[in-house]
């Protein structure tokens, strides 16, 4: 209510003893089942390190952490500047790997495309290269004579899917020789395309 009133209390007129506050805090870390509780030698003012760490992870400024702390931006910086390091080479390193020979591989994320998401992609890189002109249905035809796609845009909705492909980890294959001698029915209509790229997904 005001800002000389106690926090810990039990009347709200007499402050609970430092005795009674460590019994109860070390009542609650056995409860939590800390492994190493004994070791790391924890006390109530552990919570607000903590907090602080989890808060620079989560990526807050300095200056936001020590606002909310009521301490200065050198006092944080000073106590928990290694995180940032930590952070940055953890970024920095996440998508390569170090081979044995000494070679630095670069990662990608692989992520197999089901039927839906196959659908979803197609249907939304075909809306894109017709402007939103038109409802794009499972069975609307993409060659013939009814398709509303010219062959110029079959491409440019082919070259959208080799990078979306290349972004979920797997080569869309729509020009090889294999791939076009299948090519009417992979293009006869949208969920055959989806069906295609969910496929080659998988295949990967």
């Amino acid at each position: 209510k005001s800002t000389d009133e106690l926090v810990f209390t039990i009347d709200g007129e007499n402050q609970i003893t430092q005795r009674t506050m460590l019994y109860h805090w070390h009542k609650m870390i056995e409860l939590a089942d800390i492994a190493d509780r004994q070791t790391r030698d924890l006390v109530p003012y552990s919570l607000r390190h903590f907090m602080i760490t989890q808060r620079i992870m989560s990526g807050l400024s300095f200056r936001q952490i020590a606002d909310m702390c009521g301490t200065s931006v050198a006092q944080i910086e000073k106590t928990y500047y290694h995180l940032n390091d930590e952070i940055r080479l953890t970024n920095a390193v996440a998508d390569y790997r170090r081979n044995a020979d000494g070679t630095i591989e670069v990662l990608k994320e692989e992520k197999t495309v089901n039927i839906e998401k196959a659908k979803e992609i197609v249907i939304s890189v075909i809306n894109d290269a017709l402007e939103g002109k038109a409802e794009i249905t499972e069975e609307m035809q993409l060659i013939g004579g009814e398709s509303l796609l010219d062959s110029m845009k079959l491409v440019e909705v082919c070259l959208a899917l080799e990078d979306l492909a290349d972004e979920h980890g797997f080569e869309f294959d729509w020009t090889s020789e294999a791939t076009m001698s299948k090519s009417r029915s992979m293009f006869r209509s949208v969920a055959a395309l989806a069906e295609e790229f969910a496929s080659q997904s998988e295949a990967k």
